[in-house]
């Protein structure tokens, strides 16, 4: 793989992708085959699962005949080489007496968590996307699923999804020809086939990322990409390299003939080829840095290998970080932005330092002006004027705190800090 092997990133990138997972990875290889220039950082090691997949290895040729450890929880072959449940160094924080209700599984390698789950591929149904309108619960989403549902077909070509298609409610279909066919259905599950049958409950093969047969590569990347000949030749070459599954080991082990769906098996290979991407591993991503106007310019990150600060640039910066990891720095973020507004908005403040840092496992901002100041134990100050107290609760979700730190006539600093994974 054309990883960057100096630990370097010398040059100026049009894009900054920060994670190698399902959507990272994704990203990473529509725009280099767009021809545009990418540097993905992944916070965890190198992994390669042609390589590294212990496919044929049985119980016996393993420690404690390859049962989970507390370092290796699901099994010693389990494909998650680095990171699990708790990472060390890299602590999170629960809000106090939630500590057993949620577990967070932090894979630190290359791929992310496509290196570690079941393959099952569904689809959102209609129902999905309008749950206050159906149940009077949560929020409508801005879209349906007929606006995705294009994307739903192109993702199931390109990763490769076995299945069938029966019409069934709030389970959408997909297009003609975009399945591979299922695999013939094995004995107990024929068993609860006849038996539900009586019962009115269908049971169906499930739809999963695993190639049932060979891929036409040069057919199905001429669809992927109609108007780019070199994605269609390095995508389509790729695709015909997949093997089909022969049915004899746990996906969670990674894969080493590639027939089941990894972003380091199917996303960035042909990304790589292309030319136009370049990856750093053990990269940890403290920091997304901004101008003046609070645009992305590039990313602060700590080499893991080398120990080294490091500094990247580029035009835009996209977070893949994993759903709660990217989420809480997008939350953080949010509070610096109003944090920002608050205090420009503040009586006679005409200078704003924002400073945003991550050190010792936590993420910290920082707010002050040199404004009129105010008391920071008045109620309608901190609620009403400066929105403080929503500022405050939103910390208190996030596991962090809030300082305030003002008095008439002497400015005012808003501290955040949270820990992160």
């Amino acid at each position: 793989m054309a990883i960057l092997t100096d630990r370097k990133s010398t040059r100026e990138y049009d894009v900054i992708i920060v994670g190698s997972g399902a959507g990272g990875g994704m990203m990473g290889m529509q725009l280099s085959l767009a021809g545009v220039k990418v540097l993905m950082l992944e916070a965890g090691r190198n992994y390669d699962p042609v390589k590294e997949t212990p496919m044929f290895h049985t119980p016996d040729q393993a420690p404690l005949r390859g049962k989970g450890t507390p370092d290796r929880f699901f099994g010693h072959y389990d494909a998650t080489v680095g990171g699990g449940w708790q990472v060390p160094g890299e602590p999170y924080g629960d809000k106090e007496g939630t500590d057993e209700e949620f577990w967070w599984w932090r894979p630190r390698m290359l791929g992310g968590r496509t290196n570690h789950w079941g393959r099952i591929s569904l689809r959102f149904g209609h129902y999905d996307f309008k749950p206050k309108s159906r149940d009077g619960l949560g929020h409508d989403w801005p879209i349906s699923y007929e606006d995705l549902a294009p994307y739903y077909d192109k993702t199931e070509m390109m990763i490769g999804v076995y299945g069938t298609n029966e019409g069934m409610e709030n389970t959408p279909d997909s297009s003609p020809g975009v399945l591979q066919p299922a695999p013939k259905a094995r004995a107990g599950e024929l068993l609860a086939k006849k038996h539900c049958r009586g019962l009115n409950i269908p049971v169906i093969p499930i739809h999963r990322a695993v190639l049932s047969e060979k891929m036409d590569g040069p057919k199905l990347a001429a669809k992927l990409f109609p108007n780019n000949p070199k994605a269609q030749k390095l995508v389509g070459d790729d695709m015909s390299a997949r093997m089909a599954c022969f049915w004899a080991t746990e996906c969670g082990r990674g894969c080493s003939i590639r027939a089941n769906f990894q972003s380091t098996t199917v996303l960035l290979p042909p990304a790589l080829a292309s030319g136009n991407l370049d990856i750093i591993t053990d990269a940890m991503v403290r920091e997304v840095l901004t101008d003046a106007s609070g645009k992305a310019t590039g990313v602060h990150y700590m080499d893991k290998v080398t120990r080294i600060d490091s500094i990247a640039k580029a035009r835009v910066v996209i977070l893949s970080a994993s759903t709660c990891e990217t989420a809480r720095d997008r939350e953080v973020l949010r509070i610096a932005q109003e944090a920002l507004h608050n205090a420009l908005r503040h009586a006679g403040a005409t200078h704003v330092a924002v400073r945003l840092r991550g050190r010792d496992g936590t993420l910290a901002l920082e707010v002050s002006d040199d404004g009129a100041g105010f008391d920071p134990a008045d109620a309608e100050v901190r609620g009403r004027h400066l929105g403080l107290t929503s500022m405050e609760e939103r910390a208190e979700r996030l596991g962090g705190r809030l300082e305030i730190a003002s008095a008439p006539g002497a400015g005012a600093t808003v501290r955040l800090e949270v820990a992160r994974g």
